[in-house]
């Protein structure tokens, strides 16, 4: 599994595969670190990656 850390993106529409079933969401980032704190962020793998971002955004 691989995570990555993105900045300054646009939103564009998509093209999904019938099957996927996704929530996309434009969260200011101390918002979500308020999201995994409070756990209504629960996907292990999307807390690793909030909170490793924070050490390094924040340096």
């Amino acid at each position: 599994m691989y995570l990555f850390l993105a900045r300054k993106l646009t939103f564009r529409e998509t093209h999904r595969e019938a099957t996927e079933k996704l929530e996309i969401m434009k969260v200011p980032y101390r918002e979500v670190l308020r999201m995994v704190n409070e756990s209504l962020i629960t996907h292990s793998p999307s807390c690793v990656l909030i909170l490793k971002a924070r050490q390094w955004l924040e340096k």
